[in-house]
């Protein structure tokens, strides 16, 4: 599971740093640091003071969602379907855990969803 929200953290820093880049001058460095999923995250983004404020802030907002639907320690999407078996899921919860299962398959088992009970 840590690597489930690690890779969605990964790809919602990408695809809000490709936004950063394509709409900043690169006039100067706007950076946060904020806690979600059990990680300090940093950014760094080159770019107008505003426009780097605005997606610091998108970034945290998106880490503090999926933190919500991910999260093993509260009454989260995925906490309920580990518990019971069965929950229903939003879209983003589908998406990823397909993705997951999928990245599974590719690396033969190396990469496992299922393996979080025994970290616990």
């Amino acid at each position: 599971m840590k690597r489930v929200k690690s890779f969605v953290l990964a790809l919602s820093f990408i695809i809000c740093s490709l936004s950063c880049l394509s709409s900043c001058g690169g006039e100067k460095c706007c950076s946060s640091n904020f806690f979600s999923m059990d990680t300090l995250v940093s950014t760094k983004l080159y770019c107008d003071k505003e426009t780097g404020d605005r997606l610091n802030k998108e970034i945290e907002e998106k880490c503090l969602y999926l933190q919500s639907l991910f999260d093993t320690n509260t009454d989260s999407e995925i906490s309920r379907l580990n518990s019971r078996g069965r929950a229903e899921l939003s879209g983003d919860s589908v998406r990823v855990l397909k993705e997951a299962l999928k990245m599974g398959r590719e690396t033969n088992g190396a990469f496992d969803i299922t393996v979080f009970p025994l970290l616990k």
